[in-house]
């Protein structure tokens, strides 16, 4: 072949697997994740390269296959030597472990990806990865670090100007905000999230940020805003094709519906929610979706026996000290017993009392 026709095919095959690198990489930042994979394999069919395999793990696991994510950053780890591209595998891997409720072995990774962080002084990374710890540590029931890791994350990404980083590191703090009943401050954070993640054309981080809006207007017990809210976040998750986050907007509307007295609409929600969540198995979510359903079966008369045994066993093999408690309290209180848990809701650095305790609180 003539040198010059051989460059420029190169030339040409190198401009298209950029093409649809771009492609990929800008749907993944919509939150279009279905479109991403398909432009991730186009390009990888071309040939492969560090950021089209993390592209295409960090895909996989926004969308669920948690699983699938495992595997590829494994890959990742044994196929490239840059200590950057393995930290951000390890920082991937802790937060597909995150997605199966294995806050533990999720922690040991981050600490592993945090030693490469500091060691390359890779300040924005170091950034992520303490975003990382505070979504872990709420998942392992450690509220007071996962505030203290959000607060740093979102100081630095303040600094930075990083309006991604900001973006997700408010939705984190806004959802720990609510758990520990600082309510106006969970509205603000939202709020922040909101406005950024229009400004970035950020779906996920949209449709995230009206859920939470819509938790905060369910916990001040005005319903029909709540609901206004979390419908326009099914509407774009539906858009981008999510169930993970979705699934957690379909069990705070199967919540609203308890609390208006519409029971067979909110079992409705419970079930598609432990659907979505047996299929990427959040152990957390599927706990969650159980408790609902729980509250709805009393309410109604019916049976608790089954939904009662499987969040007992799922509560018994992974370590959900929060969702622990939030099930004791649950069981106490549809038993009618009158113990007070206002140490264990203390421990957990809550504002909230037993005596008021909302069911629907997470």
């Amino acid at each position: 072949m003539i040198p010059s026709l051989r460059q420029g095919l190169l030339q040409s095959t190198v401009q298209d697997k950029e093409y649809f690198l771009k492609k990929a990489e800008r749907e993944r930042e919509k939150g279009n994740f279905d479109k991403a994979l398909l432009f991730y394999k186009k390009a990888k069919e071309i040939g492969s390269s560090y950021r089209i395999d993390l592209g295409t793990a960090h895909t996989l696991r926004v969308k669920g296959d948690f699983e699938g994510a495992l595997k590829a950053y494994d890959k990742i780890s044994k196929k490239y030597k840059n200590k950057i591209i393995l930290a951000d595998a390890l920082l991937g891997k802790a937060l597909s472990l995150k997605g199966l409720s294995m806050a533990e072995e999720a922690i040991k990774f981050l600490k592993k990806a945090e030693k490469i962080y500091e060691e390359q002084q890779d300040e924005l990374g170091l950034a992520y990865l303490y975003w990382a710890y505070c979504v872990v540590f709420r998942v392992s029931g450690n509220f007071k670090e996962a505030m203290e890791y959000g607060e740093r994350a979102l100081a630095i990404f303040n600094y930075f100007e990083d309006k991604k980083g900001i973006l997700y590191s408010s939705c984190a703090l806004g959802g720990l905000s609510r758990v520990l009943g600082n309510l106006e401050d969970s509205l603000n954070y939202y709020k922040k999230a909101n406005e950024l993640a229009k400004i970035l054309k950020d779906k996920f981080g949209v449709a995230y940020s009206f859920c939470g809006l819509g938790n905060y207007y369910r916990m001040k017990g005005k319903f029909t805003r709540a609901m206004e809210f979390f419908k326009r976040a099914e509407e774009v998750y539906g858009e981008i094709g999510d169930i993970v986050s979705f699934s957690y907007t379909l069990w705070s509307m199967g919540i609203l519906m308890t609390l208006k007295g519409h029971y067979f609409k909110a079992e409705e929600y419970f079930e598609k929610s432990l659907s979505n969540f047996e299929k990427t198995k959040d152990r957390r979510g599927i706990v969650y979706s159980l408790m609902g359903l729980i509250q709805t079966n009393f309410l109604e008369g019916k049976s608790l026996m089954g939904e009662k045994k499987k969040c007992m066993e799922i509560l018994k093999k992974y370590k959900l000290p929060w969702e622990e408690l939030l099930f004791k309290i649950l069981i106490s209180k549809i038993d009618g017993r009158m113990k007070n848990f206002d140490k264990e809701l203390s421990f957990f650095g809550s504002s909230y009392r037993f005596e008021k305790f909302p069911l629907n609180l997470p």
